[in-house]
C-alpha cells in the first residue's frame, strides 16, 4: 500500500515540529488509510484514489475530495493514531518514557485528550467527505460496487458534534 500524502504536505499542515522523524509517522497513516480511510471511501474509490495519487492523475472531483477532505482527514486521524507511538518508546523488552531536558512528559490524561482532539477532528473531515461523496455520486462511480470480500464504504456518520474535555 503507497502512502497518498507526502511528508511535505502532512508536515506543513499537522502540529507535528518538521524534526519529528518522518519514519516514526508512516505506521501511522498507513494505519490511518487502511482502517479508517478505506473503510470511508470504499476499497474499489480507495483503490482508485491511491492509483491516480501515485500516478498523478487525480483530477475533477477526485482532485477535490483529495485536496479538501482526505489531506486533513488523514493528518487528524494520523495524529490520533501517532500520538500513544510518540510518547513511550521500546527498546529491548522495555518500555520507558522518554523526555527532552528542558521539558516534561505528557501525563496520561493529557495525553488522552490529545488522541480524542485530534479523534473528532479526523470524524468531522470524514463526515464531511462522506457529506461531499454522496452529493456527488455520479462522479464516484466506484463507491457502490464493491464485491464480496471487498471493504464496502461506511457512509455514516458519526460525529457527535463536541470535543470531549
Amino acid at each position: 500500500m503507497a502512502l497518498i500524502i507526502t511528508e511535505t504536505v502532512y508536515k506543513a499542515n499537522s502540529p507535528l515540529s518538521a524534526a519529528v522523524d518522518w519514519a516514526i509517522i508512516i505506521p501511522s497513516i498507513q494505519t490511518a488509510q487502511d482502517l479508517g480511510l478505506m473503510e470511508i471511501l470504499g476499497q474499489k474509490l480507495y483503490e482508485k484514489i491511491e492509483t491516480d495519487y501515485t500516478d498523478e492523475t487525480l483530477t475533477g472531483a477526485y482532485l477535490t475530495l483529495y485536496n479538501k477532505y482526505i489531506i486533513k482527514y488523514l493528518i487528524y486521524e494520523g495524529m490520533k493514531t501517532l500520538i500513544p507511538d510518540l510518547w513511550p518508546k521500546y527498546s529491548k523488552g522495555s518500555i520507558f518514557i522518554q523526555g527532552a531536558e528542558n521539558s516534561n512528559s505528557a501525563q496520561l490524561d493529557e495525553v488522552k485528550y490529545l488522541i480524542s482532539v485530534n479523534r473528532d477532528r479526523a470524524q468531522s473531515y470524514a463526515d464531511r467527505m462522506i457529506e461531499y461523496i454522496l452529493a456527488n455520486l455520479n462522479s464516484f462511480p466506484e463507491y457502490y460496487t464493491n464485491t464480496n470480500g471487498e471493504v464496502y464504504p461506511n457512509s455514516v456518520k458519526r460525529n457527535t458534534g463536541g470535543l470531549v474535555l
